[in-house]
């Protein structure tokens, strides 16, 4: 269990450090810039430590799409206790429908998009994405 210096606790897999600093510590997504209240789709949510931080620190409403399984599994235990984080099993791209998930042994590295150490996952949903 990580505990954040703002009162945050999730779980994380092993070997995502350096994504916690670029979260919490490096600050790369420029949390303390969302408006307050603020709607955000996190696209790839992983274990939801951005949705965290957006619905602890800036009271926003969080719509997580995460087409890991594993992360998901996390992402779900992670976020249980907050209302305003909604989570959605599957991929966002263009197009809607099936496709060919590829899991990669770290789990932030997954994609749509084949990836030679990656296994195969199929039938994964894909959202279409709204414009």
């Amino acid at each position: 269990m990580i505990h954040t210096r703002n009162n945050i606790r999730f779980e994380a897999p092993a070997g995502t450090e350096d994504i916690v600093q670029e979260v919490f510590d490096e600050d790369v997504y420029r949390v303390g810039t969302i408006p307050r209240g603020s709607v955000v789709v996190d696209i790839g949510a992983h274990v939801g430590m951005f949705a965290l931080r957006c619905a602890v620190e800036r009271a926003c409403h969080v719509y997580c799409y995460e087409p890991n399984p594993a992360n998901l599994r996390v992402l779900r235990e992670n976020v249980r206790a907050y209302a305003s984080i909604h989570v959605t099993e599957a991929a966002v791209g263009l197009v809607r429908g099936l496709r060919t998930f590829y899991a990669t042994p770290r789990t932030a590295e997954s994609s749509l998009y084949h990836k030679a150490n990656g296994r195969r996952v199929v039938g994964l949903n894909v959202a279409r994405e709204h414009r």
